[in-house]
């Protein structure tokens, strides 16, 4: 029993520890919110110490704000949604000219600016800032008007910021700037002008260009609607148009071709003036003059140009109705243009002296351009001897010393009694080598007397012939035709041919005859030196088939040869004078057999040792013969060295390649291709397609590569041909 009773109080022992326990936590929780409530208590004290702290700063900003707002100059207001204005600042209330309590709540519109309606801005509160709308109260003063549009996202409103920022005096100091500037811009403008007058009349040599500048500037000075120039023409005694502005190309037609008398009373008043003068209402004054065709006519301005020894000229300037506001000119404008006038005046005397001197210096250097050509043509003469050669110079040449469009030279055949065209300049109707029959031509009259004739239309003739026709068509009017004569007889025609009737004037005449006397002379001397050319070529020819003819194997080989060699030679690209020194030197390549025996060069055998020496001599007694002649001299290695082989195993001097002279390889090529070519007394002669196979197989061993090319090329293209 004791027992029991005593385990219900260790039971009930333990259930108070637990509830003593229990109100510990709960007495410590408690203890912690009381902190955190302490803590709460302190933290609203802060609080509202902060907010008490703020309602001040606020009170201090709002009085702050009220004070600056109304400090403000512009005028400012602020309105809701329905436009009724909520606060407005002193200036505001001040242009609105209604007591501050009058206006709250009224549509600001209504108060101001008067515009009797919201502004766009208002109106769509899409639209933000700076609405640039200028507004103008009756004291005329200006405000440009600028919104901001604000919304209370808290509160859900809208409300806008008017501000009204005074721009008179800006807007007047614009216009006082804009005027200043358009006076300065005028300035600058009529400033200008002057300087490029004076400039033109400075440096302008030209008398035309002179007066286009002076005339378009003073125009643009004056602002008058037309401005003409008139020039003096001291010939005939009257002012005649020289340039006109503002004018349509049917009027300036008529002007152009109507001179003014110097009689006429405006132009006569005005030069007896000496001086600007403005006319008005002049319809009157021009009627029955030139100056009629110009109409609504209302005023004008003369300024006479004044020489030291006459009247220059004068520019009219004319107004129109609609300009005639331009043209009230002050003392000060007058003056100026009576300085331009004096000034232009000047430069016009100037312009007139210096055409006169560069007409002298244009006549003594035409003189002196005569005299280089002249000469030019007679160092053409010296230099060559081959007529076509000097005939092309000269007609190119005779068109810088005369007015000649296009030139001829006509030579005449004696044979047939044809002319036969030799040489032209600017002549497309008639071909180098075209023959004319005298029939054909009315040029006779030069030929038969030997005196130059001066055609001076083709067209005034009434039966021409076909070739003054031929002329004619290429748009050849007139001509001077001068004979060649040589030797007391006419050899050909010289003629100068214009694209002008009478296109020629004596001192041309007197220049061409100089002219063709010099080309007499060159045809003479030509034909001297060709008949001794021909004595020369007839003399090689002769020689070299007096050794041919010593075998009748080698009869005309070196005829052969030289036609080869030349062909090859054309291949090659070489010139006319190259092809006729390398035909001279495959004449005359075997010259040196002069000394070999007919024996020898008729053996049908073998030849010995010694005949094959002696035979591989003729080369270098072919040059040895040559060699006192000193024309000869450069063909000379062609005839020594036509024997060497290119891979350098040839006589007499073993030389290879590109070490044996060009003339030397060609002959070398050519002189093969005959010999094999023709019958020997060891075999028959080889046909066409052996002699180029041989020639392809010994090409870059006994023969030049390139030059078995040329002949090969010469060959298959029909150049030349192998018996």
């Amino acid at each position: 029993m004791s027992l029991k009773v005593l385990n219900r109080g260790v039971k009930r022992i333990r259930e108070l520890e637990e509830e003593v326990r229990a109100l510990r936590e709960e007495l410590s929780r408690l203890r912690e919110r009381e902190r955190e409530l302490e803590d709460t208590r302190r933290a609203m004290l802060y609080i509202l110490e902060d907010l008490n702290e703020t309602g001040h700063r606020i009170m201090r900003a709002k009085r702050e704000w009220e004070i600056t707002f109304d400090a403000i100059k512009d005028p400012i207001c602020i309105h809701d949604e329905k436009y009724r204005i909520m606060r407005a600042n002193r200036a505001y209330m001040d242009v609105a000219g209604i007591p501050y309590e009058e206006f709250i709540g009224r549509p600001y519109y209504q108060v101001f600016p008067f515009t009797h309606k919201p502004v766009c801005n208002c109106v769509d509160h899409r639209m933000a800032q700076d609405v640039l709308e200028e507004v103008v109260v009756p004291e005329k003063r200006i405000y440009r008007l600028k919104i901001y549009p604000v919304r209370d996202k808290m509160l859900g409103e809208f409300f806008s910021i008017h501000v009204h920022e005074d721009i008179t005096d800006q807007r007047r100091a614009e216009e006082e700037l804009k005027s200043s500037f358009e006076k300065l811009w005028e300035e600058k403008e009529r400033t200008a002008n002057l300087l490029m007058i004076a400039h033109a009349t400075a440096h302008t040599t030209d008398r035309h260009r002179l007066i286009e500048e002076v005339a378009r500037c003073s125009g643009k000075i004056i602002g008058c609607d037309v401005c003409i120039v008139y020039l003096w023409d001291k010939e005939e005694g009257v002012f005649r148009f020289e340039y006109a502005k503002g004018l349509s190309d049917e009027v300036v037609s008529l002007f152009r071709t109507t001179p003014v008398d110097r009689e006429f009373p405006l132009v006569k008043e005005v030069m007896e003036r000496g001086a600007p003068v403005v006319y008005s209402d002049v319809e009157e004054a021009l009627r029955g003059s030139v100056f009629e065709v110009l109409k609504d006519i209302k005023g004008a301005l003369i300024i006479p140009f004044e020489g030291r020894t006459g009247p220059l000229g004068f520019m009219f300037g004319i107004f129109t109705k609609d300009g005639y506001r331009s043209m009230q000119l002050s003392q000060r404008e007058l003056e100026l243009f009576h300085g331009i006038a004096d000034q232009v005046s000047l430069s016009l005397e100037e312009a007139h002296l210096y055409k006169e001197s560069v007409d002298k210096a244009m006549e003594l250097s035409h003189k002196i351009e005569t005299i280089k050509v002249m000469h030019e043509i007679d160092r053409c003469i010296l230099s060559t001897l081959k007529p076509s050669e000097i005939f092309d110079t000269v007609t190119r040449m005779i068109s810088l010393v005369v007015p000649a469009d296009g030139t001829l030279i006509l030579i005449l055949d004696k044979e047939t009694g044809e002319f036969v065209y030799a040489s032209g300049y600017a002549v497309g109707c008639f071909k180098k080598g075209e023959r004319i029959s005298q029939a054909d031509m009315d040029i006779n009259v030069a030929v038969r007397t030997g005196n130059p004739v001066f055609e001076p239309n083709f067209r005034d003739r009434k039966t021409p012939r076909r070739f003054e026709e031929t002329l004619l068509k290429e748009g050849f009017f007139s001509a001077v035709v001068l004979p060649l004569v040589v030797k007391r007889k006419t050899a050909g025609v010289l003629i100068a041919l214009s694209h002008r009737p009478s296109g020629f004037v004596p001192e041309d005449l007197s220049t061409l005859e100089k002219i063709s006397t010099q080309l007499s002379v060159a045809l003479e001397n030509a034909s001297l030196v060709e008949d001794l050319e021909e004595l020369f070529w007839g003399t090689v020819r002769t020689l070299t088939e007096t050794i041919d003819a010593k075998s009748r194997w080698t009869a005309g080989h070196s005829r052969r040869v030289a036609e080869f060699s030349v062909a090859i030679g054309r291949e090659l690209g070489m010139g006319e004078k190259e092809l006729k020194r390398l035909e001279l030197a495959s004449l005359l390549h075997d010259i040196g057999k002069i000394g070999v025996y007919e024996s020898i060069l008729d053996k049908p055998t073998k030849l010995s040792r010694s005949e094959m020496e002696m035979m591989r001599q003729h080369p270098v007694k072919g040059a040895e013969i040559l060699k006192p002649i000193k024309q000869l001299e450069d063909i000379i290695p062609a005839i020594r060295h036509h024997h060497e082989w290119y891979n350098g195993r040839g006589y007499p001097d073993g030389l290879r390649a590109d070490e044996i002279p060009l003339f030397a390889r060609i002959i070398a090529v050519a002189d093969t291709v005959d010999a094999m070519s023709s019958d020997r007394p060891y075999r028959k002669a080889l046909s066409r397609d052996t002699i180029v196979e041989e020639l392809k197989r010994f090409s870059g061993v006994q023969f030049d590569p390139q030059c078995v090319s040329a002949f090969v090329s010469a060959l298959y293209r029909g150049n030349v041909s192998i018996p």
